[in-house]
């Protein structure tokens, strides 16, 4: 927690603060980085030195595109795995040749309800997993990590690499304050989009950052929506997991996750935190972008595949964060498979029909799913029914119940979108086309209230 009050410039011996200052306290010290968007809900990216804030990331918006995903838009056939010659193996090994597809997920945060939110300071001790029962805790357990207690495993290269300060926190103080800037949907640039292309003159690009490298043959719309549904991915993220009440998702833990298994309730929820968690802070470290990888050595574009990965072949199921194959500075993704940097960031390999062919809402999940590849679960199923049906253990290890399990939780928060354009009403609008704004006094109307509600649900409540 000392992390989270030096990052903002909380005095060290004040117990807690109201949100509203709170968010008073972030936006003024990011002002003075000069990376904050012009308000709320729209996002900024840097690109090449330069910072563009132009990006919609209204929770509301971005929940209506997701829920529109269709489970046949899937963005690859599984993760391309590539044996590491330094693990020990089971006799056969070959059984474990092939792909194994990984999955998307999101975090759990709890949002506040009524009265003056606050935020107390909370010494954890030891590292036994909560047990408290629903909507027992304040509103902000879970909205921000329990400094001092357990951590989910970030992977041993952030841990060799010192990510850890002397208050065991995992993050940084510009992490801190990036993510506590998020939970007020304030989302500032926080440093260049990485994104590796072939060089130009028939080399590559290797390791370079887009902002700052010189070389990359990537053309500039291309680059400017790689940065553009990066930013949006982690957004709808954090508007998922700002929703996702903690301790009030059994219903949708028991739909997507309570198939027959012996797993207690407490587990699956910690096992389905800890992925979210880890998605989460992958995205907020930063992905490694190639692109277009059709191009990249034995790539898997082709067909219909959007995108895929890199990763170390496994037979183990469940929670496991990508460890290779490891790329270092200086060496070429494009010529090399690469499934993390030394730097702790994955690689996330994007073909040209992404940027050709898919909806922008197919280009926000195809990031998400690509990056969750590399927390371990596989795609047992893409059918609904089939999903509901699975064992409790294939539940846990199936991309789509997961997916699903967030649109779901994000629905019931933010659901209530209203149309762009109301129509089948006799009544014309000047300027036009007519907007919800227009009907706010006849939503409870005799004759037109039903239809007016129906279009307008957000205006009308």
């Amino acid at each position: 927690m000392d992390t989270l009050w030096e990052a903002v410039g909380l005095p060290a011996g004040q117990s807690e603060v109201q949100c509203a200052s709170l968010c008073s306290a972030v936006v003024a010290r990011l002002n003075g980085s000069g990376v904050l968007p012009p308000s709320s809900d729209i996002a900024c990216y840097t690109l090449r030195g330069n910072m563009t804030c132009n990006v919609d990331v209204n929770p509301a918006t971005l929940v209506k595109a997701m829920s529109a995903v269709a489970d046949a838009e899937l963005p690859d056939a599984g993760a391309q795995l590539e044996r590491n010659a330094n693990a020990q193996w089971p006799w056969p090994w070959w059984p474990f040749v092939g792909r194994r597809p990984g999955a998307l997920i999101q975090r759990s945060i709890v949002a506040a309800s009524g009265g003056t939110a606050r935020l107390h300071r909370r010494e954890v001790a030891g590292s036994q997993p909560h047990s408290a029962a629903e909507g027992s805790d304040p509103w902000w357990y879970g909205n921000l990590p329990s400094w001092g207690g357990s951590w989910p495993s970030w992977g041993s290269r952030r841990r060799d690499a010192g990510r850890y300060n002397r208050s065991g926190c995992p993050y940084s103080s510009a992490e801190v304050l990036e993510r506590v800037a998020n939970l007020f949907r304030i989302f500032p640039a926080s440093g260049g989009i990485s994104i590796h292309g072939p060089g130009g003159g028939g080399g590559s690009a290797s390791l370079i950052q887009a902002h700052g490298g010189a070389g990359a043959d990537v053309d500039a719309e291309a680059e400017a929506q790689v940065a553009a549904s990066d930013v949006q991915a982690k957004a709808w993220v954090s508007a998922v997991l700002g929703e996702m009440d903690s301790w009030k998702t059994a219903e949708f833990r028991s739909e997507w996750f309570g198939g027959d298994g012996e797993l207690a309730d407490d587990v699956v929820r910690d096992r389905i935190l800890r992925t979210m968690n880890f998605i989460e802070r992958e995205l907020m470290d930063g992905v490694h972008y190639v692109f277009p990888a059709d191009e990249a050595l034995d790539t898997s574009c082709g067909g219909t595949t959007l995108a895929y990965v890199w990763k170390y072949m496994s037979d183990e199921e469940g929670y496991k964060e990508t460890e290779g194959p490891e790329c270092q500075e200086g060496e070429d993704p494009m010529r090399k498979h690469c499934g993390v940097a030394t730097d702790g960031k994955f690689f996330v390999y994007l073909c040209r029909r992404w940027y050709d062919s898919a909806g922008n809402n197919t280009k926000i999940s195809t990031l998400i799913h690509e990056a969750a590849h590399h927390a371990g679960p596989s795609d047992v199923t893409y059918q609904r029914d089939q999903m509901k049906a699975e064992s409790q253990a294939k539940q846990l290890n199936n991309a789509a119940n997961y997916e699903h399990f967030a649109q779901e939780v994000a629905q019931s928060a933010w659901g209530c979108l209203d149309e762009d354009e109301v129509t089948g009403l006799p009544f014309q609008c000047t300027p036009s086309p007519c907007t919800c704004a227009a009907f706010s006094d006849l939503c409870d109307d005799d004759n037109y209230g039903e239809e007016v509600r129906a279009q307008c649900p957000g205006t009308c409540g």
